[in-house]
């Protein structure tokens, strides 16, 4: 998520001040080449940037400000195996049956290997394998949260049903009507894992260079130079990692997503009211299309929330903080007051249809979009992707799908009308 301009809050993500890991790395300062140049430190470039040096690929990741300063350092700290408002069949209806079961099982896979991955390499200690607790807020929502669920189990996803007796029970409210329990999935603290996959990376061999935005990305003698303020590396291939957070130098990227702004909060150390809106000791999120919602603790008993960006955005901190407390008693009224002591915001990269894509900006140029708020678990998955048919060279068999760039109508349109009208709506 990108920090919005005139964001009035604290715009330091809690992530950033907790972590217990460090990484730190100079600009660039000299012209070299690579195999691959990675643009943009978050979870999927460095996933990506691991996975090529680890094949034995020569990489240069470059991150403009430094390791998690965008979407990957700023999230609500989840993860769990999923499409955001799709479900495994939709998916292949979308892209074919055999293009979409190939997508779907990436995730499955994913599901599995994400945990060991980060439990092997120690990248984060507070990384939690805790089960997410998905809910329904309707009858109608609850029948597409059975066949969702049905359907990633049939593919290998662990996911637990829960009785209607025993909804309230896992989440402490009778604000949900029906619940599965995602197995494979928890919580972390999104810059100690960032940090991590960097000094694995590294260590693997890949070149990061912190403090180095890229200001143009142009071919050079059948390969591609990209420079920055005080060097420039030569590589055939070039990710551009970023995201929501494309400049003008991606204006194609820029122009094939939408930003949909979202604030976190986070309170003070809380473990009595943790207890009473969480029973479960189980993140809770709902999968109404339009209500985001998620309410976890941390390692540290704080409670962490999100909310769409309200709609004015010249607001407070204390005003800001008492819409999120209405959002949160719209599923608790009765919850004790917690005393809120941080927040931040920026944007979730959505595309139609909510599942990944690889873009082709240009020939050689491809870069991963739409995880539409997924999280860790598909940026890990599609780094991985890419950098294997990279390696490979077939492109043609990536799991993930491969297209051109489009031109989304409404693409500044979309986030506005999500402030001004989706938000007062149904986040408030």
């Amino acid at each position: 998520m990108t920090v919005l301009p005139t964001d009035p809050v604290a715009s330091v993500p809690l992530w950033m001040a907790t972590a217990s890991s460090s990484f730190d790395t100079g600009p660039l300062a000299e012209d070299i080449e690579a195999d691959v140049v990675v643009i943009g430190g978050g979870y999927t470039g460095l996933s990506a940037a691991y996975h090529l040096a680890e094949a034995g690929k020569s990489v240069v990741l470059l991150e403009a400000k430094h390791i998690a300063s965008g979407a990957s350092g700023r999230n609500a700290a989840g993860w769990l195996p999923g499409w955001p408002g799709r479900n495994p069949h939709d998916v292949e209806k979308a892209l074919g049956p055999e293009r979409g079961r190939r997508l779907n099982q990436m995730i499955v896979d994913a599901a599995n290997d994400f945990p060991s991955f980060v439990t092997k390499h120690q990248l984060d200690p507070e990384f939690r394998m805790s089960g997410v607790a998905l809910c329904a807020p309707s009858i109608s929502l609850g029948k597409q949260l059975r066949e969702t669920a049905d359907q990633w189990r049939q593919l290998g996803v662990a996911i637990d049903d829960v009785s209607a007796d025993a909804v309230a029970d896992i989440t402490g409210t009778s604000a949900f009507v029906s619940a599965a329990v995602y197995r494979n999935a928890g919580t972390l603290n999104p810059v100690n894992y960032s940090r991590g996959m960097a000094r694995l990376a590294a260590g693997a061999g890949a070149r990061i260079f912190e403090r180095s935005k890229v200001n143009a990305v142009a071919e050079k003698n059948r390969c591609w130079r990209v420079d920055t303020e005080h060097g420039s590396v030569q590589a055939e291939y070039v990710i551009a990692a970023t995201g929501a957070y494309s400049d003008r130098t991606f204006a194609k990227l820029n122009a094939s997503q939408y930003k949909i702004p979202a604030m976190v909060f986070t309170s003070k150390p809380a473990p009595a009211i943790a207890d009473t809106l969480m029973p479960g000791n189980l993140p809770i999120m709902s999968n109404h299309p339009l209500k985001l919602f998620w309410l976890m603790r941390d390692s540290h008993d704080r409670l962490v929330g999100s909310m769409l960006y309200p709609s004015n955005i010249q607001q407070s901190f204390s005003e800001l903080a008492g819409r999120f407390e209405i959002h949160l008693r719209r599923y608790y009224p009765d919850m004790p007051a917690p005393e809120w002591d941080r927040a931040w915001s920026g944007y979730l990269d959505v595309i139609p249809g909510r599942t990944v894509q690889i873009l082709e900006l240009s020939p050689g140029v491809l870069a991963p979009i739409g995880f539409s708020g997924s999280g860790s678990l598909a940026a890990f998955a599609v780094g991985k992707e890419l950098a294997k048919a990279m390696v490979s060279k077939d492109f043609e068999n990536c799991r993930v799908p491969i297209r051109p760039p489009s031109r989304l109508l409404g693409a500044q349109l979309i986030p506005w009308l999500t402030r001004k009208v989706i938000t007062p709506l149904f986040a408030s």
